[in-house]
């Protein structure tokens, strides 16, 4: 028995080698398209007007998960099986005075789907909720009228997160492969229970 291991491990080296991944050629004559959707370890759909609950982290903030379907575009690889960089993601929940929580740009490959042509997912991205004090992404836009960040009280931030919940937000997903190919999805979503760290 002892003989047949090395040819085993042999056979099962020469075939994980000889399973590339698909090229950027493949991808010819494909149209690109993403779906933006919800989801911690599974991809849930989003409809136009859903109500979404952020989730507690466990350094204390709060965050949105999020998910993408896509399809025509190359689902790229971290390892070794493909030549081709993984996707870029980026997730944006805003409305046009500013965005309230985003995620990326991230690389990530994408899993891929059963189904004809390119189809990936990625599950489990945490958009993560802005904090005030971050001045990277200022919220000023969501404080009462007049009221400065300097000047701000905890009421005032309050008064914000309210107006936040009361708002309804593009939740918009981007994803960029690494064959120069882009796809964007975009649904209007509200906000229950978002409180803001201040």
């Amino acid at each position: 028995m002892r003989p047949a291991l090395p040819l085993v491990l042999v056979v099962t080296a020469t075939l994980t080698a000889a399973c590339g991944g698909p090229s950027c050629d493949d991808l010819d004559g494909t149209t690109p398209s993403v779906t933006v959707g919800t989801g911690e370890s599974s991809f849930d759909p989003l409809s136009e007007g859903d109500h979404l609950t952020p989730a507690w982290g466990p350094q204390g903030g709060q965050h949105l998960w999020a998910s993408v379907r896509t399809t025509g575009l190359h689902p790229g690889s971290l390892g070794s099986r493909s030549a081709v960089s993984p996707s870029t993601i980026a997730i944006s929940v805003h409305d046009d005075e500013g965005a309230v929580a985003s995620y990326g740009p991230v690389e990530r490959s994408l899993q891929r789907r059963l189904g004809d042509g390119f189809q990936g997912e990625a599950t489990g991205l945490t958009a993560v909720v802005h904090a005030a004090w971050d001045l990277g992404y200022p919220l000023d836009f969501l404080l009462p009228d007049g009221t400065s960040y300097e000047d701000a009280t905890a009421a005032d931030w309050e008064a914000a997160s309210a107006e936040a919940r009361a708002r309804t937000w593009s939740f918009e997903a981007t994803v960029t492969d690494a064959c120069g190919n882009e796809a964007s999805d975009a649904v209007a979503v509200r906000l229950d229970d978002l409180w803001l760290d201040y």
